[in-house]
C-alpha cells in the first residue's frame, strides 16, 4: 500500500528499514533473551541480513513484473509477502547463528555463570541447572517446602 504512494523500491527499503530497527530489538529483548537492548554493533550485523532480504524481496517483485507486466494487488501482495517470509527466515537464521550467538558456545566454553547465587530463605529460588546450556536459560526452582531436610 506504500508503494501507492511513492516509488516501488523506496516504499521497500522504508519497510525492511523500519522492520530490521524493530525485529531487532525485539530479538535481542524476547527471542534470544539477552535481557537487554542490542548495541549499535548488532545493529550493523543485522543490517547485513536485512540489505540481503531487500534484495530478495526487490527480485522477486522485479521476477513477478517480467512475468506479468500489470500484475493485480493479489499477485503483488503474494508474491512480496512470500519473498518477505523466506527472506525472514534467513534473517531469523542469521541472527541467531551469528549476531546473537552465545559467546561461550561458539567458544567451546561450558557457558557457566560465574555469578554467585543470592538464595533467600523461605522463597523459591531460581538457579542454573548443572550442565545445560545457560543460552537458553534453563532453570530449576528450589522451593524450601519441596526440598527434604536433612533431618
Amino acid at each position: 500500500m506504500l508503494a501507492a504512494a511513492m516509488p516501488w523500491a523506496v516504499a521497500n527499503a522504508l519497510v525492511t528499514v523500519a522492520g530490521t530497527l524493530l525485529c531487532t530489538e525485539l530479538h535481542a529483548l524476547f527471542t534470544f533473551g539477552t535481557g537487554r537492548r542490542p548495541d549499535w554493533r548488532r545493529h550493523m550485523q543485522s543490517s547485513g541480513s536485512a540489505v540481503a532480504a531487500y534484495l530478495a524481496t526487490t527480485a522477486a517483485m522485479f521476477a513477478l513484473y517480467a512475468v506479468q507486466p500489470s500484475p493485480g494487488m493479489v499477485w503483488e501482495q503474494t508474491v512480496y509477502l512470500t519473498a518477505s517470509g523466506l527472506a525472514g527466515v534467513g534473517r531469523f537464521l542469521v541472527l541467531r547463528l551469528f549476531v546473537f550467538a552465545d559467546r561461550s558456545e561458539r567458544d567451546g566454553r561450558s557457558g557457566r555463570s560465574t555469578r554467585s547465587e543470592t538464595l533467600v530463605p523461605g522463597e523459591p529460588n531460581l538457579r542454573l541447572v548443572p550442565g545445560t546450556d545457560t543460552s537458553r536459560r534453563q532453570v530449576a526452582v528450589t522451593h524450601p517446602a519441596l526440598v527434604p531436610s536433612a533431618a
